[in-house]
């Protein structure tokens, strides 16, 4: 078994097969949450699918896994040395940034509106904390540059029924499409 998985790993990396690249991620993780595929592998697949594909767009819409909330992201490590990703939150990106990577979905570069819509699972959820590790995955993956106040012009969050997980709808900001942004 550990044999075969070096070979996998071994493999991907001196080869840019992205249906073997495709077939590799979307394996179960290890126990530690964590992707099974080494370092060399990770960095071949990120150079056979990330760049090729990632051309301006003015807009886009793409699909995510079930986001986790705010609360569910990190833990304190002992002894106050700081705070560290939980193994649900690593499962999770690596998750989400597969699932941006299989759509092929371009860039959106320069001020965005972002519009989040979130399946309405049952249960008390607090709707601003899903939207941070959706965030920092569209930014790890490169849709847009980052989700700070230069960046991300604004951004709105919904719940819907009519969706499993999550869908992202990204456009470019327009000076036109707020009246917040307008003078007075």
């Amino acid at each position: 078994m550990a044999s075969d998985l070096r070979y996998r790993c071994y493999h991907l990396s001196n080869s840019h097969d992205r249906a073997a690249a495709r077939r590799e991620a979307s394996e179960p993780l290890d126990r530690a949450g964590v992707s099974r595929m080494s370092a060399r592998a990770q960095t071949a697949f990120k150079a056979a699918e990330l760049k090729p594909w990632r051309r301006p767009v003015e807009s886009l819409t793409l699909t995510l896994p079930f986001p986790l909330s705010v609360n569910q992201l990190y833990f304190n490590l002992p002894n106050h040395r700081g705070r560290a990703r939980t193994k649900e939150y690593i499962r999770w990106s690596f998750l989400a940034g597969t699932e941006i990577m299989r759509q092929r979905v371009g860039r959106v570069p320069g001020q965005v509106w972002v519009d989040f819509y979130v399946e309405d699972k049952p249960g008390l959820r607090d709707g601003d904390n899903c939207c941070k590790c959706m965030f920092d995955a569209l930014v790890a993956q490169g849709v847009i540059e980052r989700d700070d106040k230069s960046i991300v012009r604004g951004f709105s969050f919904r719940w819907s029924k009519e969706i499993a997980g999550a869908r992202v709808d990204i456009r470019k900001a327009t000076p036109a499409a707020s009246p917040l942004d307008s003078p007075s």
